[in-house]
């Protein structure tokens, strides 16, 4: 049996090598590559849609000539020679093919561990190892359920493809028609069932079917393998020299793109709702829309009445924010998604055209419309200056949340948030001015600091470029990112400068009235920011735990959290009310620890954090 699986696995080579060729694709895809508003999704849902294409296409291209090769490279008889049964040969195939997938998986968990540590990426959710098994078990399921249907398809030979692809049609169209028993034959909710370090739960029922599939997709598989010989072959002589298999052949082959076609429509509408109006989705009640002149919302039809005051107003918010940038609508209508997730704590993200704003999150109509705007404003800060925001993610992500959060403010927000977000650039400034050239890399900013500190100093600085150059300063500086011949391959501080340039803006003009600011900010808000005491502490080992001491002086002005870098993310912690927080080792193995402490008030935005501590273990 171990020959036979050696065996396998050469023959299964040529597309281990295709697994690590497209994972390493991937991998200096997105490590080259950033999005506005969101420098990274932590959302399991997002990961592993990804992973299920990717496990799906191996799976189709392991599972098409698993058994089938045998026969068609005449390698058959060979086998029927060698003292092993069928059987077997049948299970060391399988289990080859499977072990090719559980390598997919075990690469794509790697590399994405990998970025993490390379690229210090910010999340709220780190992956814990017992929650990280449970989702390795369940995309492993996934796997060889994807595995053992594809294997089961392959006997129809050169007609694969349509097979594969009138099954996924099929399949998809009872989804999408709300045929209950369907969402437990979904490989996709199966590996992205809720669960999290703290609550751990099993998808038993989509595991007992998709592993029941399996089952009986393998067995009959296995009596397909064991048929196969001469006389299956001469069968297929005889039917391909049939007076209209020509005929046969021409229609099948036209048909293929027609199925995938119909597929791939099938998989808009489940995927995404502004794709297909009504849609069911995991489960969920199917979705609506209303279009107005400028958006058009989808939403739950349970949403309905929550989503209407702020459709109707949804226009005169865009208004507003177009004719502060001075800029054109955009071809079409912006598309709100009103019933899918974001990000945890966000309220909103935005890409290119597309805006997500869940209604689930439970905030006030004022509220809903702030981030609308706040939204709104991003999408016509990638339109000005034709992406470039977010080609220079690195050098201008102060400046999208900056001059979002301004114009928030600006129109939307009430004085109470406005104060909220002015104090804590005052306090931020308190523990240490951010100088224009690291506010300007947000890799920089986040060796030192909390990375949200972009949207209250970026609102400052977007503040100083409308005191020194006027209202229409911040839509004619993202009309000269867009210019034809702007220089390409500056980066940093000279890429705004020479952007400044362009208007006959003063960079240095602008950055002394930052300062000055942040200096205003901190004198107005002297008495304010004495309230928060300066967060220092002390790290220790007891046992298997790392415990984090906070200390302080005077009379505490909030809750303090505790915001870690381990190599899966950041993650934010409750301080306890002995001033300490416990954190198991066998989560942070290495020699350091890097943390920082910090105070959470109502009266601030969000957490003041101290800078950055390296804490040697």
């Amino acid at each position: 049996m171990i020959e036979l699986l050696k065996k396998e696995w050469r023959a299964l080579r040529p597309l281990a090598l295709l697994v690590i060729g497209v994972y390493g694709a991937l991998f200096l895809y997105s490590m080259a590559s950033e999005f506005p508003d969101l420098p990274d999704d932590p959302s399991r849902e997002s990961e592993t849609s990804g992973l299920l294409v990717l496990l799906g296409l191996f799976a189709a291209m392991t599972g098409a000539s698993l058994l089938t090769s045998e026969s068609t490279d005449g390698t058959l008889r060979f086998l029927d020679s060698l003292p092993v049964s069928r059987t077997r040969i049948f299970w060391a195939k399988v289990l080859a093919g499977i072990g090719l997938l559980q390598f997919s998986i075990l690469l794509a968990y790697g590399l994405d561990l990998f970025s993490v540590v390379v690229e210090h990426q910010s999340t709220t959710a780190p992956i814990h190892w017992a929650a990280g098994t449970l989702w390795y078990l369940q995309e492993s399921i996934a796997g060889i359920y994807l595995l053992s249907v594809c294997v089961m398809l392959s006997f129809t030979r050169r007609w694969f493809t349509l097979a594969v692809g009138f099954v996924f049609w099929i399949y998809l169209a009872l989804r999408v028609n709300n045929v209950a028993w369907t969402s437990l034959l979904d490989p996709h909710e199966l590996m992205t069932y809720a669960s999290d370090e703290t609550h751990l739960r099993f998808p038993w029922r989509h595991a007992a079917a998709a592993l029941s599939v399996s089952a009986v997709s393998l067995a009959v598989s296995w009596l397909g393998f064991q048929s196969l010989g001469d006389r299956i072959e001469h069968a297929a002589d005889r039917a391909g020299r049939w007076r209209f298999a020509t005929v046969v052949r021409f229609f099948g082959i036209l048909l293929i793109p027609v199925v995938w076609l119909g597929a791939i429509y099938y998989v808009g509408k489940i995927a995404d709702p502004t794709m297909g109006k009504g849609a069911a989705t995991g489960g969920e009640k199917s979705f609506g829309n209303t279009e107005t002149e400028r958006y058009d919302f989808v939403f739950r039809e349970s949403q309905k009445k929550t989503a209407e005051p702020l459709i109707e107003k949804a226009d005169s918010i865009h208004d507003q924010v177009t004719g502060f940038l001075s800029a054109q609508p955009v071809p079409g209508q912006i598309v709100v998604d009103l019933g899918s997730s974001v990000i945890e704590h966000a309220a909103g993200q935005t890409n290119w055209t597309k805006i997500r704003v869940p209604l689930s999150l439970g905030l006030p109509e004022a509220e809903l419309e702030t981030v609308l705007g706040h939204e709104t404003t991003h999408v016509y800060i990638d339109q000005l200056s034709n992406g470039a925001m977010s080609r220079h993610f690195d050098n201008a992500r102060f400046f999208h949340e900056g001059l979002a959060t301004y114009v928030e403010h600006k129109f939307f927000s009430t004085p109470e948030d406005r104060l909220k977000m002015h104090r804590l650039a005052a306090a931020a400034a308190s523990r240490g001015k951010v100088p224009f050239e690291t506010l300007v890399s947000n890799e920089t900013l986040g060796k030192e600091r909390d990375t949200n500190l972009v949207y209250p100093l970026g609102e400052v600085f977007c503040e100083a470029l409308v005191a020194a150059h006027g209202d229409e300063a911040p839509g004619k500086l993202l009309r000269a990112f867009a210019r034809p011949g702007a220089p390409a391959g500056i980066s940093g501080e000279a890429l705004w400068r020479d952007a400044m340039q362009s208007c006959g803006y003063s960079l240095d003009r602008v950055i002394a009235e930052y300062d000055a600011g942040l200096d205003r900010a901190m004198t107005e808000e002297a008495g304010f920011i004495a309230k928060f005491p300066m967060l220092t502490s002390k790290v220790e080992v007891v046992g298997d735990e790392i415990v984090i001491h906070a200390q302080f002086e005077g009379t505490a002005p909030g809750r303090i959290l505790c915001m870690l870098e381990p190599v899966f993310g950041v993650t934010i912690l409750p301080v306890g009310p002995d001033r300490t927080v416990s954190l198991p080792r066998s989560q942070h193995p290495g020699p350091k620890l890097r943390y920082t402490l910090g105070w959470a008030s109502d009266d601030l935005r969000w957490p003041l954090f101290e800078k950055w501590t390296d804490a040697n273990l």
